[in-house]
């Protein structure tokens, strides 16, 4: 796999990395949600008027599954150093339904050392599945600060 590298550090993540995550929404996990996001959308709480809406059930709040979708970054990059993510955008495509398999996938697309971030730039796309299909896709930058960049940079001033 092809690398992006500076002559000061070269990167310990790689171009072509992918990590995943796949999990099944149930109608009380997005009823909960909804709540908690604060989203009163009668789709995302009451079986009947999602159905009167022309769905088949229930259907998850765009936030719940671009939550779910970012934290997959976090859980992944949090085990290998402190991260922090910069940038976050998502387009949606279908709507999620309660109780069928949801694919979650993240692929490195650039990464660089950033001496003025303190650490390692990663540029990913990604994408939500379910049934086959795409729900959603997006794209994101994080940041990866391995320990040896943080006694290598100039402290901010």
């Amino acid at each position: 796999m092809d690398t992006i590298e500076t002559a000061a550090a070269p990167t310990r993540i790689r171009i072509g990395e992918r990590f995943s995550l796949e999990t099944v929404l149930s109608r009380d996990d997005i009823r909960d949600a909804a709540r908690l996001l604060g989203d009163d959308n009668p789709v995302h709480l009451d079986e009947q008027a999602a159905i009167e809406a022309g769905f088949s059930g229930i259907i998850a709040a765009g936030p719940h599954t671009s939550a779910l979708h970012s934290a997959l970054l976090a859980k992944h990059y949090s085990k290998l150093a402190p991260m922090l993510g910069l940038e976050y955008s998502v387009r949606f495509h279908r709507v999620v339904t309660a109780d069928a398999p949801l694919y979650f996938e993240w692929e490195v697309v650039a990464v660089e050392y950033k001496p003025s971030l303190k650490g390692e730039l990663v540029s990913l796309v990604g994408k939500v599945v379910q049934g086959g299909r795409d729900v959603m896709t997006g794209t994101s930058k994080v940041v990866v600060r391995f320990p040896e960049y943080a006694a290598a940079a100039t402290p901010a001033g």
